[in-house]
């Protein structure tokens, strides 16, 4: 019992950091377009989108350390002992066990079909494909859900992403996403299920898959460029700005062809 409350008021105290970040981020007015591109100053400087660039350099160097001694290689040991019909089965479960972070996000969203395909392959895969191993949804037509989190739910509703940060371990991210982490956190019925031991493990699983999948990215870009921070925070940047503007896009013409039925 100790553990959890200890557990929940690291929480409670990350969620208090972000959220005091927040305040000054630029927020999107409810009827403002979404940027779709940098813009020049954006480009020539990095200072709006980064203005802890220099400690974050520091803890991504930090991460460097980290990765090369743990991460990466327990990553590549994944890979090489585990059957590919293994991973296969354990990324399964693990999206089938964020089914119901990404529920809730959809529906937040007013994305219904979405919400639908998530629960319809949430019951199936946790029954007929054993708690989510297998994909049995897909073999039945029930394409699978888009992943939502409460950042995108945040992007989504006009708030802005505010200052860029990079945790070491968890990778990039911003204020925004960060209050997004710590909310999903709380959301996620998982959290409350599972002791603590069985959420570290969970926790570790999850993070060796999504360093496995990660590791042709970094590879090339530990090879190939010459700035990997910038490299990264620009890729991040863009994914998230895209994860938003792709779904305001698909909402918007939805709306459209609502109306001209």
């Amino acid at each position: 019992m100790n553990n959890n409350y200890a557990h929940r008021a690291l929480i409670v105290g990350l969620m208090s950091l972000a959220l005091a970040i927040l305040p000054g981020c630029a927020t999107k007015q409810p009827g403002e377009p979404l940027k779709t591109h940098a813009s020049a100053s954006d480009s020539a400087s990095s200072d709006n989108k980064d203005p802890f660039e220099f400690i974050n350099r520091g803890l991504f160097s930090i991460h460097e350390v980290i990765d090369g001694l743990i991460l990466k290689p327990v990553a590549h040991i994944y890979r090489g002992v585990v059957p590919q019909p293994a991973q296969t089965g354990i990324k399964n479960a693990l999206t089938n066990m964020a089914s119901p972070v990404t529920l809730l996000n959809s529906a937040l969203q007013g994305d219904v079909n979405n919400a639908g395909r998530t629960i319809g392959r949430f019951v199936i895969n946790s029954t007929v494909g054993i708690a989510g191993i297998f994909d049995v949804a897909s073999d039945m037509g029930i394409k699978k859900q888009h992943k939502k989190d409460f950042g995108q739910t945040l992007g989504v509703y006009g708030v802005g992403t505010g200052p860029y940060i990079f945790i070491p371990v968890l990778g990039p991210s911003d204020a925004r996403d960060t209050v997004g982490l710590v909310a999903d956190l709380f959301s996620d019925p998982f959290t409350y299920i599972l002791t603590t031991p069985e959420n570290l493990v969970y926790l570790g699983i999850d993070g060796v898959v999504k360093r496995t999948d990660l590791l042709p990215l970094t590879d090339r870009v530990s090879r190939d460029s010459l700035d990997p921070y910038a490299t990264y925070r620009s890729m991040y940047l863009q994914h998230r700005e895209s994860a938003v503007r792709d779904y305001l896009k698909h909402d918007t013409a939805g709306l459209q062809k609502e109306t001209r039925n």
